[in-house]
């Protein structure tokens, strides 16, 4: 029962982010100049740190590109799944995830707040899909989802900061690996990079 309303909370959250991320209406608030500035090619860097604050010489780092487009959608072409694999206590499991390498992964945003130099935006990564993962003898789907809305932040609309949290891994849309619980001390995914 905890759960069924856990997962109403999540839902009715998610209904009124993503009904919010329309830029469409002409109201002086609706950051039009912001959302052009952002549009455009970004190379940088996936971490996987320990806690939000933290990097360190151990921590995890994948060269990442990014595409922002102009319907408010960032996109990582290279994503690096081992960074969520090494987190799966299932060593099978574990395994056929790492074995696929990087991935896309999209993350719908929208802006709510600027300084002078500060653009601020609420983040929306999408559940990362994978079909025909090999795993105990079958093929199966595995859905990777995160956590959100986070809020990131572009500086001078050069850099960007993008937090993300991994909230579970699914096998055939049953739950396999909860890592909301490791979100205190693990698996924080950070994108940091230059506007190309």
């Amino acid at each position: 029962m905890k759960q069924k309303i856990i997962l109403l909370l999540i839902a009715a959250t998610l209904f009124t982010f993503v009904s919010c991320l329309s830029t469409d209406d002409n109201t002086p608030t609706n950051y039009s100049t912001e959302y052009r500035q952002a549009v455009g090619q970004y190379t940088g860097t996936m971490y996987a740190l320990d806690n939000i604050t933290a990097l360190s010489a151990d921590t995890l780092a994948h060269p990442v590109n990014a595409v922002i487009s102009a319907d408010s959608l960032i996109s990582f072409s290279d994503f690096p799944l081992h960074f969520i694999a090494k987190e799966i206590s299932d060593v099978k499991l574990r395994e056929a995830i790492e074995a696929r390498g990087n991935t896309t992964l999209k993350v719908k945003f929208k802006i709510f707040s600027r300084t002078d130099d500060n653009v601020f935006c609420y983040l929306a990564p999408q559940t990362v899909y994978l079909n025909n993962v090999e795993y105990n003898g079958a093929s199966h789907e595995v859905a990777i989802s995160f956590i959100y809305p986070t809020e990131g932040f572009f500086i001078s609309n050069k850099y960007i900061q993008i937090p993300m949290y991994v909230g579970g891994v699914y096998v055939d849309e049953v739950i396999r690996e909860d890592l909301s619980s490791k979100l205190a001390t693990h698996l924080i995914l950070q994108f940091q990079g230059n506007k190309n």
